[in-house]
């Protein structure tokens, strides 16, 4: 590989050509990737939420009471699910990959991340090829983001009771 990302480098390269080499420019994009990767954070979050809050419903009394706290339901998850947006776009922990010209790979490669993680708890053939296009995106953006299989089998272990009923699923 080389020694940067080909990706974010062909969008840094863009838009200098589109915008020319004000940094401003950069960090105004960097920062509007930076509130995409919030929202990615906030629709992950909601569907992490309500697949807890649907098996909630399973445990405690089946169909009847998932219909019944439906509604109070999706206003928590909605505000749990903005929380934990807000809380990602205001943590200092982003502050470099925000202002700095060269954080571009890490915000790409998040926001491929988040995609692909959202993709996958979808479900269905078209929805794993996109989940795996996006782990294939966030990779070429920066390498460590090849390891996002791991944690999906991670996750499928935890929802399914084991490593070995997750691999058969996977």
């Amino acid at each position: 590989l080389p020694p940067y990302p080909q990706i974010p480098l062909a969008t840094l390269r863009a838009q200098s050509a589109l915008f020319g080499p004000a940094p401003a420019g950069f960090r105004a994009v960097n920062l509007l990737l930076h509130g995409l990767v919030a929202l990615a954070v906030f629709f992950l979050v909601r569907r992490l939420l309500l697949i807890a809050h649907q098996r909630h419903g399973e445990k405690t009394g089946g169909e009847t009471a998932a219909r019944t706290t439906v509604y109070t339901g999706t206003a928590r998850v909605n505000a749990g699910a903005g929380a934990a947006a807000l809380l990602f776009a205001v943590a200092p922990l982003h502050a470099d990959a925000v202002a700095a010209v060269l954080g571009r790979d890490e915000l790409l490669a998040a926001l491929c991340s988040l995609l692909a993680w959202s993709a996958h708890l979808q479900g269905g053939v078209r929805w794993q090829a996109g989940a795996a296009a996006a782990v294939a995106l966030a990779a070429l953006c920066r390498p460590e983001a090849a390891l996002l299989p791991l944690a999906r089998l991670g996750w499928e272990a935890l929802r399914e009771g084991g490593v070995r009923p997750a691999i058969a699923r996977s």
